[in-house]
C-alpha cells in the first residue's frame, strides 16, 4: 500500500499505530492512512504554530413582518394617542430581538408617512387618502442607522425601496407584498412587471435584498435558486417567485439552512391549521456566502398571524456623506426661569464678553461684530443652562412599568398556543389579550386624568408657565420658542446690538426669515384659513413681557393693504421726506 487513502469517521484527532502504518483520525471526520518513513515516530504531535486571528465581520439582522395592520385604533393619524399603540408595540419586539432593519407589510395606512418612536423611524407607503385603505408597505429602521440610509423616489403600495450605504458598495432594499393566491392573473402579472421594472434599474454590481411577504411556497424540490431545506410544496405564486429568482440570479435564503421545523416556517392557515412558510428573503447568488442564517421566529406578539422572519448578513454600514452645515446645540431654556443661573449668565457673559475685546484687536465690521457677540452668547449660555435633551411625552414611555408585564404574560400566552395548540392554550391567550385591553386603556385614562389635574391646579394656583407646560405635553411637540438669555438688569447684550442698529448695518443672520405655517389638521390645506393665527403666540409674549416687567408695543397689519394696494415708489418717497435715512430704504 502506498500513498494516502482519504475516507471519513465520527472521531476526531486519533490515532492509531500499527508495526508500520499509521491511521490518523482528524477534525472534521476525515482520515489518512499513510505508511510511516524509517525511523520516524508515529506519535501525533500537535502544531504549536498560532493560527492567524481572523477579524470578525460586523453583521446586520435583518427582519421581515407582515403585521397586518398598523391603523392606531379608530384614529386614522399614526401620531394620534390611543389605547392600541402600533408603532410603539412594533418597536419593542423589534428592539427586543434586536434587529436593525424590517420590513413592514400590510400596513394599511395611506399616502407616505415617516414615524419617529424612541428607537425606531418607520416609512411606510399605501395607497391615497381617497382610495380604498389595503395593502401598504414600509420599513423600521433603527435611528442609529438613519443616517446610513436613504429611502426611494418611486414607491406604491406592494414595493417600496431603501438604500443602504455600506462599506463596500451600496446594499438596495426592496419591501415586498405579493398578490395572494386567490388573487386575479393580471394582479398578478402586473405586480410581477413592476417587480422585475425595479430589479433592472439596480445594478449588478450592488448588492440587493429583497424582504417580505411573497404568499409563494417554493417546495422542498431542489432547484438551482433553491437550497436543499425547503418544506412543502410549491404553488402557482411559488411557481413564478422561482421564474423571477432564475430570471434575475436570486436565491432564497430560507431554504439554505439546516433549521427545526417550526423555525422554516411564518404562517398558518386559518382552516386546515397546517403551516406554511410565505415570507421570504432573496438574495444574489454571489452575496449568498455573506448570508449566516434566516429562521422565524414565533415569540413575536403583535395580533398577527405572521411570524417574523430574521436574516443575519455580513455588511457594515457607512455613513452617507451629506454636505449639511453642523448646527449648534440646542440649550436647555427650561432652567432660564431659575434666578441664580440668569444671574451667573449675566455675569459670566459680561467677563467673557470684556476679556475677549481686551484681548483682541476690535473687529472692523458689523458681521464680525455680531458672530462675536453670536458665539459668546451661545458658548455663556451652553455651559451655564446646558444642552437641551429630547424627551418624549406619551402615555405608553409613561406607564411602561406597569403595561410590561401585561405584554410579558400576552407574548407567553401567545408563544405556548402557538407552540400547542388548544383549546385551553386559545382561552389564556384571549384571557391575556383582554387584560392588555383593559389595562392599556386604564393606564391611558389615568395618564390624561393626571395631565389634566396637573394642568388644572397651575391654572388656579395663577401658574402660567406650568399650565402652558402642561398643555404642550398634552399636544405634543411644537415649534421652537426663543427666551431671553439675560436679566433685565443686565445691558451687556443690548448695547452691541444697539450699535449695530445705530449704524444701519444689519448682519445676514437678522436678515434669514423663516415662515412657518401652522395647519389646523381640519379643512382643506389650499385654504388659508385652516391655518393657525397668532393668538397662543401673543398670550406667551404677554406673559413674557409681565415676567421681565417690560412694555410690549403690537401693531396689527392687514398685509394685503399694507402691501398690495400701496404704491412702493410713493412710500419710499415719503420716507424721505420725513428724515428717513437712505440706508433703510435702498
Amino acid at each position: 500500500m502506498a500513498g494516502y487513502i482519504l475516507g471519513h469517521a465520527s472521531l476526531t484527532r486519533t490515532v492509531i499505530d500499527l508495526e508500520d502504518w499509521t491511521i490518523t483520525f482528524r477534525s472534521v471526520g476525515a482520515w489518512r492512512i499513510g505508511q510511516n518513513p524509517k525511523g520516524s515516530s508515529s506519535n501525533y504531535a500537535p502544531s504549536n504554530k498560532k493560527k492567524k486571528s481572523m477579524k470578525k465581520r460586523p453583521t446586520l439582522k435583518l427582519g421581515n413582518w407582515n403585521v397586518r395592520t398598523m391603523t392606531p385604533g379608530l384614529s386614522q393619524d399614526p401620531q394620534d394617542i390611543s389605547d392600541t399603540r402600533k408603532t410603539a408595540i412594533i418597536n419593542n419586539e423589534l428592539k427586543r430581538l434586536n434587529v436593525d432593519i424590517a420590513t413592514l407589510q400590510e400596513t394599511h395606512l395611506s399616502d407616505l408617512g415617516t414615524p419617529k418612536e424612541k428607537d425606531y423611524t418607520f416609512f411606510w407607503q399605501g395607497k391615497s387618502q381617497e382610495q380604498h385603505r389595503e395593502h401598504g408597505v414600509g420599513f423600521a429602521v433603527k435611528n442609529s442607522l438613519l443616517s446610513k440610509v436613504k429611502l426611494g423616489s418611486n414607491g406604491s403600495e406592494r414595493l417600496l425601496t431603501l438604500r443602504l450605504n455600506t462599506t463596500e458598495s451600496p446594499v438596495t432594499l426592496i419591501s415586498v407584498y405579493a398578490p395572494t393566491l386567490s388573487a386575479n392573473p393580471d394582479t398578478k402579472d402586473e405586480f410581477h412587471k413592476s417587480l422585475a421594472a425595479i430589479l433592472r434599474t439596480i445594478p449588478s454590481t450592488e448588492q440587493l435584498v429583497l424582504l417580505g411577504d411573497f404568499n409563494a411556497r417554493v417546495g422542498a424540490d431542489y432547484e438551482s435558486c433553491f437550497g436543499h431545506f425547503g418544506i412543502g410544496k410549491m404553488n402557482d405564486n411559488g411557481q413564478r417567485l422561482l421564474e423571477l429568482c432564475t430570471c434575475h440570479n436570486l436565491c432564497v435564503t430560507n431554504s439554505f439552512f439546516r433549521t427545526k421545523s417550526q423555525h422554516k416556517v411564518s404562517w398558518r392557515h386559518p382552516s386546515s391549521k397546517h403551516w406554511h412558510q410565505l415570507d421570504h428573503i432573496l438574495v444574489r447568488r454571489a452575496a449568498l456566502e455573506n448570508v449566516l442564517h434566516t429562521r422565524s421566529n414565533h415569540s413575536t406578539d403583535y395580533d398577527t398571524d405572521h411570524s417574523l422572519v430574521c436574516c443575519k448578513i455580513r455588511l457594515t454600514p457607512k455613513r452617507f456623506h451629506r454636505s449639511k452645515q453642523e448646527r449648534n446645540p440646542r440649550i436647555d431654556v427650561n432652567k432660564m426661569s431659575q434666578p441664580d443661573l440668569v444671574q451667573q449668565f449675566a455675569e459670566t457673559f459680561e467677563s467673557k464678553y470684556d476679556t475677549h475685546h481686551q484681548d483682541t484687536a476690535p473687529p472692523a465690521s458689523a458681521t464680525e461684530k455680531w458672530k462675536v457677540l453670536r458665539n459668546t452668547i451661545h458658548r455663556t449660555a451652553l455651559a451655564t443652562f446646558g444642552k437641551k435633551t429630547s424627551k418624549s411625552h406619551d402615555w405608553f414611555e409613561a406607564k411602561l412599568t406597569e403595561m410590561n408585564p401585561i405584554i410579558e404574560a400576552k407574548r407567553a400566552a401567545r408563544a405556548e398556543y402557538k407552540k400547542m395548540p388548544s383549546e385551553r392554550n386559545l382561552q389564556l391567550l384571549r384571557s391575556a389579550r383582554s387584560k392588555a385591553q383593559r389595562t392599556s386603556r386604564q393606564c391611558t385614562n389615568e395618564y390624561w386624568t393626571e395631565l389634566s389635574q396637573t394642568i388644572q391646579t397651575a391654572a388656579a394656583l395663577g401658574n402660567i408657565r406650568g399650565m402652558y407646560g402642561g398643555i404642550k405635553t398634552a399636544l405634543g411637540p411644537t415649534q421652537n420658542k426663543t427666551a431671553p438669555l439675560k436679566s433685565t438688569s443686565s445691558s451687556a447684550a443690548r448695547t452691541p446690538y444697539c450699535n449695530h442698529c445705530i449704524n444701519f448695518s444689519v448682519p445676514q443672520d437678522m436678515r434669514d426669515v423663516k415662515i412657518v405655517t401652522l395647519y389646523k389638521n381640519k379643512g382643506e390645506r389650499s385654504d388659508s384659513n385652516n391655518y393657525r393665527d397668532m393668538v397662543l403666540s401673543l398670550r406667551q409674549l404677554q406673559e413674557k413681557c409681565r415676567e421681565q416687567k417690560q412694555h410690549l408695543y403690537l401693531a396689527f397689519i392687514d398685509l394685503t393693504k399694507a402691501f398690495d394696494l400701496v404704491s412702493r415708489d410713493g412710500l419710499f418717497k415719503a420716507l424721505e421726506k420725513i428724515g428717513c435715512p437712505q440706508n433703510c430704504t435702498a
